[in-house]
């Protein structure tokens, strides 16, 4: 079996992190003295319209290089997720993987290598982001591959306020590496707990599907399930049958298409949930 992932190329909030955003803050100041230069706030032939608004002098030059901050840092952080942002491919058979990863195509005997992760701490009580940056190591005799999840597609598959509340479903990455542990000589044949819950309703990870949902108190609304481009996902929000402006949850299904063109209905409901993320808001419809 197949399994496109992505992976992102080096270590969100690394060293990299460090060093970009020192250029950032060089380019924000560096274009702030040009500009103020431009406008000729240290130009004697327009100093008295300065010297008559000592304020907004001071406004200019406090401010200025901070907006340029937070906009450098805004725009920089989205361009740079999506420049760390790559593409994997793990192929899986009876007695082998072979694994697509920067390049390389490494073969992984069964039995012959283990696969573990962890989370990646900054600082003494870690970075304060919603996404830990995660890791999967996988070790064989002579080798070992660090793989982090693409912190691009987290942010993709979120919106603000879940990522907030510090809220992220399983990405590629971690259903790739779920279906690789089995062929792992890993004790432990699962990466994370493959039971979740929305209300009462057992979800039992890369098995389920919406079938789960009925005859309860919840209802899944297929009509506006989205699936997002280059992502193997589709999007789908539950519902409270006595309260239809009541979200309770999110699930994602496996797409097998790799594009924004949503199967039919039927389909649909054939595809197993991937991932859950409980909620509680009204929506206004």
């Amino acid at each position: 079996m197949t399994y496109n992932f992505r992976y992102s190329k080096f270590l969100q909030g690394g060293i990299l992190n460090i060093i970009f955003l020192g250029l950032l803050c060089m380019a924000s100041i560096g274009i702030s003295m040009l500009i103020l230069k431009l406008i000729g706030i240290s130009n004697t032939k327009v100093s008295i319209f300065w010297d008559n608004n000592p304020n907004i002098a001071l406004i200019l030059v406090l401010l200025l290089p901070l907006i340029l901050l937070v906009l450098f840092i805004i725009t920089g952080s989205i361009l740079y997720r999506q420049l760390i942002d790559s593409k994997g491919v793990l192929n899986i058979f009876n007695n082998c993987a072979i694994l697509h990863y920067k390049g390389k195509e490494i073969t992984l005997e069964k039995g012959e290598f283990s696969v573990s992760y962890g989370k990646v701490h900054f600082g003494r009580n870690g970075i304060c982001n919603f996404l830990y940056p995660v890791v999967y190591v996988i070790k064989t005799k002579n080798e070992k591959f660090k793989i982090y999840k693409s912190v691009q597609e987290a942010y993709e598959l979120t919106t603000f306020k879940q990522r907030m509340k510090k809220l992220c479903p399983e990405l590629s990455l971690d259903i790739a590496m779920n279906a690789l542990i089995k062929l792992s000589n890993t004790k432990n044949k699962k990466i994370k707990n493959e039971i979740s819950y929305i209300g009462n309703i057992e979800i039992v990870l890369n098995i389920s599907t919406l079938d789960v949902f009925e005859n309860t108190d919840y209802f899944v609304d297929i009509e506006n399930a989205f699936a997002l481009k280059d992502v193997p996902f589709i999007t789908c929000d539950i519902y409270e049958n006595k309260n239809s402006n009541h979200l309770i949850g999110e699930i994602v299904l496996l797409d097998d298409e790799k594009n924004d063109k949503l199967p039919s209905v039927e389909e649909l409901k054939k595809r197993v949930i991937v991932s859950v993320i409980k909620l509680d808001e009204y929506i206004k419809k």
